[in-house]
Order: structure tokens, then sequence, then C-alpha cells
């Protein structure tokens, strides 16, 4: 068996997330280095390596036969969840997509009993957390913990859920809650960014001669941010904390 090359730091944060057990599949698995790791490092028995491209399938399935693992790792070509069966989606993992279209896949996975086995899902949007978030609470599932990882100049963040209910405040599904409760420090460091850069948008918008209203309501709703996340910092720097 190929020993498998070191995965990038987002990836890695994944691996060290999953429960382990007996089956994973990888949505969007593009060349199956995920799935790849984790069956040689014996966090799963088997995986399921999916694609909804046919090129990066290809290449997947090449990483998968040099790495002796064809007869534990299958390359399935499936647009979300519709080519899998219940039985592949004990543990999920849908990494490098944007948060509408987690968001889209996750309600007609769940919708047309895909996910009904579910045990762990772990999802890693590029964008929209919130909408994830609120997503995963309205197909009954519950925030386990996050992380933030770095990687090649780029924050990324890792959403672990199980099975449950609960809801969020409005600041809790912009920003988390797990991460801000355990003062991580890479989610620090993102949010400090993310207040200067919602800065710079708002020096802009302010200086327009003649804003639009959309433009007006956009400034509206980075100031509201920008007040949520000075809260989160505020209190971390609080004395009596």
């Amino acid at each position: 068996m190929k020993r498998q090359e070191a995965l990038p730091p987002r990836l890695e944060k994944i691996a060290s997330m999953l429960p382990g057990g007996t089956q994973m599949v990888d949505i969007g698995t593009d060349h199956a280095f995920l799935p790849i790791a984790l069956v040689q490092r014996g966090v799963y028995l088997s995986a399921v390596a999916a694609d909804v491209r046919t090129g990066p399938l290809q290449v997947a399935a090449q990483h998968i036969r040099e790495a002796g693992l064809s007869g534990r790792i299958r390359p399935c070509l499936s647009d979300g969840f519709d080519a899998l069966q219940p039985e592949d989606c004990e543990t999920v993992v849908m990494a490098g997509m944007g948060g509408f279209l987690i968001s889209e896949l996750l309600e007609r996975g769940f919708r047309e009993g895909k996910l009904a086995k579910l045990r762990y899902l772990l999802v890693q949007p590029q964008s929209e957390p919130d909408r994830v978030r609120r997503t995963l609470h309205a197909c009954g599932l519950r925030i386990d913990r996050e992380q933030m990882a770095l990687d090649r100049g780029k924050y990324y963040l890792m959403i672990g859920a199980v099975p449950g209910e609960e809801q969020y405040r409005e600041d809790e599904y912009l920003f988390g809650r797990d991460l801000a409760a355990r003062r991580d420090p890479v989610f620090a460091e993102w949010l400090t960014a993310e207040l200067v850069k919602n800065r710079a948008i708002m020096r802009d918008l302010e200086q327009h001669p003649d804003p639009s209203p959309a433009a007006l309501e956009r400034l509206g709703e980075i100031r509201q941010q920008s007040l949520m996340a000075e809260r989160i910092l505020w209190a971390w720097k609080s004395p009596s904390e």
C-alpha cells in the first residue's frame, strides 16, 4: 500500500474532528485525498469518494488504485447524495463548497431519505456559514463542535453536527457558539481580520454621495455584524473574565 502524503491543514483539521467508524462518504471529494488518508489511518474501514465532476473523479479513482485501496474506497459519480444509499451516509463530510450549495444538498438529502442513518456530519462552508448553521438546525441537527484552520493564508471553518435539537441567537448563527466559548485563537484572528475588512467597506459606503437603498441596507447589515463581532472580542478582553 502506497503511503499517503500529509494532508493540508484544512483537511487535517477535518480528519481530527471525525469520530471514526465503519463507513464514511466524502461529498465533493475532488482527488480523494481525505478518504484515502482516513482509511489508511484506520479511522474508517471503508469509504465512498463522491463527486459530481467526472474529471476529478477519474483522478480520485487513480489515487485510490495507487494507494492499494480499490476494495475499500468506492469512487461514485453523484450530484450530492443522489447516487448514494442511507447505508453509505453514517458519517458525511462536505468540504470546499459554498454555504448555499451545502444547504441545498443537505435539505434534499434529508427530504429524500438519504440521510436517515446519519450519525455525524462535518461541513466546511466556503461562504455563508450562518445559512449553513440555520440549515443544520432546520434539518434536526445539533452543532457538536466547530474548528478553524489557517491554510496558505486562508481561513477555513469546520462545523461538526449530530442528530439533536437546538436554537441559536442571531450572533451565534453569524459567528458560531463553540469557537467563541473556547476562545479559539484562529477564530480570534479571523474575527479581527473580518472587523478590519468590514470597517473598510463601511467607510466606502459612507463616503458615497448618493447611496442606493441596497447600499444603505448593506451598510446597516455590516454595522450590525461588526457590533456583534466587537462584543465577542471585548468579552474576551474583559478583566472580569
